[in-house]
């Protein structure tokens, strides 16, 4: 048990969970798409293994987008969402992008002593509930990134530094995974037995015979977003939008 773990007690009651998103480009997606799972190949320079890395309620995503005018739709990002209760292989939880912080983009809210290992959380999905209820109080504020102001121990300094790191107001290197819950899974994860509950996707997906027939199963959601900015960076924030809806339709926005 990691040192912030321990500053988080167990809740013992639970909350209707957000999806988890995982985001890639168009023809990454699409290899998925083919092969029906998430099938990871790179290990991870972190912890030297094989991960798939799923965000909590949000498109959080690793920004290597093109950054230019193009209508080439390969290259536009794509979100699947996974229902929590189902995935299996939970290897690892932290509160936020275990890469950031290896990386020394969460320095300035931590003291240089801290490592990774500190914020690390057992792999057990009651444990986001408890994250999101000790700071948030609920999925609305987690999504809002507004901490409930309960009270800090002064010298969890963890603690502090998280709800720090949420109410940062200042530039930072750091993207919207700073504020994200990060699930590792294993380097496969199927989407049979309901475990995939959807994507969100170009609109222009819906023409496609293959994602049609992708599609077709049981309380399969798909919702769409524009991409008349003609830029795949810039459209990410408009797919985060589109994510951000699919949880309301899914009826977990609470």
């Amino acid at each position: 048990m990691s040192i912030f773990s321990e500053q988080i007690p167990r809740a013992n009651e639970t909350i209707t969970f957000l999806p988890l998103f995982h985001t890639c480009k168009g023809h990454v997606a699409r290899e998925h798409m083919r092969a029906q799972k998430l099938e990871t190949a790179d290990v991870c320079e972190v912890f030297n293994e094989r991960i798939t890395y799923l965000f909590y309620g949000r498109a959080a995503y690793k920004y290597g987008l093109l950054d230019q005018a193009t209508n080439q739709l390969n290259l536009y990002p794509v979100c699947f969402a996974f229902d929590l209760d189902l995935i299996k292989d939970i290897k690892r939880i932290y509160p936020f992008d275990s890469g950031a912080m290896h990386h020394g983009l969460l320095k300035d809210f931590m003291d240089e002593k801290t490592v990774l290992a500190d914020f690390e959380i057992e792999p057990d999905t009651r444990r986001i509930s408890d994250i999101v209820l000790r700071f948030f109080d609920g999925n609305h504020f987690y999504l809002a990134a507004q901490p409930n102001g309960q009270p800090i121990d002064p010298l969890d300094f963890e603690s502090k530094a998280f709800v720090e790191m949420t109410n940062a107001h200042v530039g930072s290197r750091a993207d919207e995974r700073r504020v994200t819950i990060e699930v590792q899974a294993g380097d496969t994860v199927p989407f049979a037995s309901g475990v995939l509950k959807g994507m969100v996707v170009p609109i222009q997906y819906l023409e496609s015979p293959f994602f049609q027939s992708f599609s077709q199963r049981p309380g399969f959601q798909v919702t769409t977003y524009m991409i008349d900015v003609w830029n795949p960076k810039q459209s990410f924030g408009v797919l985060a939008a589109a994510a951000r809806q699919f949880t309301r339709t899914g009826g977990v926005y609470v």
